[in-house]
């Protein structure tokens, strides 16, 4: 059962509503809250065992990381890594932000032990591939701020439904359960991807593509359609194009206008509209399992996402 830690009004907050360790089987998954900090609140400095993301929503701080001061505003990211000590002032609007805490190392390999949870080895290929990109991303951005991301605008989407999945977790239904953890994971992937995009974003905007470093990935992606059933890792796909990891990540997104993740799911959904075309009998939860997605309820989320309607709705019509 989730550990929550209830809605409270204590001094130098108006609202904290959160949970600890939510997940016993998505052990990775340390923390998840959102909070209301008054204006000129201290907030004591203080560390985690984990990454930490913080999204704002609205207000700011200026907080110390380590010794070393960092501003924050309305749709920033800040990110702070396991041991660092960070903490400091709520500026004069308040703060309203997101906290997610997570272990990176460990966050692909989530395992329930009910046999009707469709996970493989190969179905939690999203989020490693989601973890190596923003990792990749990362390292490529070494001579930027690497802490503070901006251009979070419309991220409160994913969190509020994480925060939502969080709270209608039933911890005596094992059906529901194992519904919410697939669902959390895949909106744990999600939050990696969109940090991912900002970072290129900002990327893109500070250093401007030169001529001679023009990519072109036609090969690549073909080499990708082949793969849709083992999906490759980033490694795998960096090294067939001759480049570091960071480098074809950055490059690939210039060059596609897409993470090498988005290129690889809009193949795999659009090899799923092509076998549900062809076998219109065929079960959704087989193409799932067949494609490699984690269980038939991610499938399901990524397809809509895509499509815009679920795979059996899509089913109905193209029959």
């Amino acid at each position: 059962m989730a550990h929550k830690l209830a809605v409270v009004r204590e001094a130098g907050f108006s609202r904290f509503h959160g949970y600890e360790r939510p997940l016993p089987e998505l052990p990775a998954f340390w923390h998840c809250n959102q909070a209301r900090c008054d204006p000129g609140y201290v907030l004591a400095h203080h560390a985690h065992r984990s990454v930490e993301i913080i999204y704002v929503i609205s207000g700011s701080a200026s907080w110390t990381v380590d010794g070393e001061p960092v501003a924050l505003k309305g749709g920033d990211f800040f990110i702070t890594r396991p041991g660092e000590v960070h903490g400091g002032v709520i500026g004069p609007r308040g703060l309203v932000n997101y906290a997610v805490g997570f272990d990176p190392k460990i966050l692909p390999v989530p395992h329930a032990s009910s046999p009707r949870r469709l996970a493989t080895s190969r179905g939690d290929g999203d989020m490693v591939q989601a973890v190596s990109e923003a990792c990749a991303a990362d390292n490529h951005l070494s001579a930027l701020d690497r802490r503070i991301i901006p251009g979070g605008h419309g991220c409160e989407a994913i969190l509020s439904r994480l925060m939502h999945e969080l709270d209608r977790c039933a911890a005596d239904d094992e059906r529901q359960r194992l519904l919410t953890v697939s669902m959390v994971q895949a909106l744990l992937v999600e939050l990696l991807v969109f940090v991912t995009r900002c970072s290129l974003r900002r990327n893109e905007r500070q250093l401007p593509q030169r001529r001679s470093e023009a990519h072109d990935f036609s090969e690549i992606l073909a080499w990708m359609a082949t793969r849709v059933e083992h999906p490759p890792s980033l490694g795998e796909t960096a090294r067939r194009a001759g480049l570091s990891p960071a480098h074809f990540v950055v490059a690939f997104k210039r060059s596609t206008r897409q993470t090498p993740l988005e290129a690889m799911t809009l193949l795999r959904i659009e090899e799923a509209k092509r076998r549900l075309r062809a076998r219109p009998r065929r079960a959704v939860t087989d193409i799932a399992i067949g494609l490699g997605f984690s269980s038939s309820q991610y499938f399901s989320l990524v397809f809509r996402k895509v499509v815009g309607c679920s795979p059996s709705q899509w089913q109905a019509r193209s029959g």
